[in-house]
């Protein structure tokens, strides 16, 4: 579904752009349903990476266009990823998802937003790096060994993200939670084919 785009999609087909949207959504649909049956879950460890972003141009529900913010997680060890719409950037809407997906004691890497630094103080061991000062990754020793501390893996899954919503068209509210499913399904290792087996 993410390989070619709906216009394109409906022309090579002929049909119409809005029956193949709605039949996209459908698709991701099952994708969302099938992440409430058998959720992501973060259980390698041990460390993991996490970032925000933000789609601009959101179209709410009350027809009211919104910069929507997303919270991402990624599983180093397994590539496994999650991306959660949030109200906004702050510790008390970050740090429960942050506690809620990843396992304590872990050894969590951040940029440098201020939200993070509470993270030591919740069992976790919090590295940062620093890109307001043009810092994207550092080696550091980390419990005896030489550790690359960075958000990169996380930062190109954040393109992901971005280059889906490059068209303001599936900028609307009720589609990101779908397409962010969708994205979080593809990329965490589960089998396309599943939900849609009888």
């Amino acid at each position: 579904m993410a390989d070619i785009r709906v216009s394109r999609c409906a022309d090579l087909l002929r049909i119409s752009r809005r029956a193949l949207t709605d039949y996209y959504d459908n698709l991701r649909g099952e994708y969302s349903d099938e992440l409430v049956r058998n959720p992501i879950q973060f259980t390698s460890g041990p460390i993991y990476e996490v970032d925000e972003l933000m789609l601009r141009h959101v179209l709410n529900d009350d027809g009211v266009y919104i910069n929507q913010w997303i919270l991402g997680m990624l599983e180093r060890s397994t590539g496994k990823v999650l991306f959660i719409p949030v109200a906004n950037r702050s510790a008390a809407v970050l740090l429960p998802l942050v506690q809620d997906s990843i396992p304590p004691h872990s050894l969590v890497f951040s940029d440098e937003w201020a939200s993070y630094r509470q993270l030591n103080n919740l069992d976790y061991r919090h590295h940062h790096v620093n890109h307001s000062a043009k810092e994207y990754s550092r080696d550091e020793k980390i419990d005896g060994e030489i550790v690359k501390v960075h958000i990169n893996t996380l930062e190109g899954m954040n393109r992901v993200v971005r280059q889906r919503f490059a068209n303001k068209s599936t900028r609307v509210i009720s589609r990101v939670d779908l397409i962010l499913d969708e994205i979080v399904y593809r990329y965490s290792g589960r089998s396309l084919f599943h939900p849609f087996k009888v």
